[in-house]
């Protein structure tokens, strides 16, 4: 069984003010739904970075 991750399921990382990073594993994950993270961090005022991490 596949999962599916949609764009949009993290809404709201631009407005968090204490946010630092992002940790999403290295997983198979849509294009669109990475992108999106990654366009609400560039939003964000703090600069967080998006960190990719291998599961074991």
């Amino acid at each position: 069984m596949a999962e599916e991750t949609n764009a949009g399921l993290f809404s709201g990382l631009a407005s968090l003010r204490s946010l630092r990073a992002f940790h999403l594993d290295n997983r198979t994950y849509e294009e669109d739904f990475v992108e999106d993270v990654q366009n609400q961090l560039r939003e964000n005022k703090n600069g967080p970075v998006l960190k990719r991490y291998n599961v074991l």
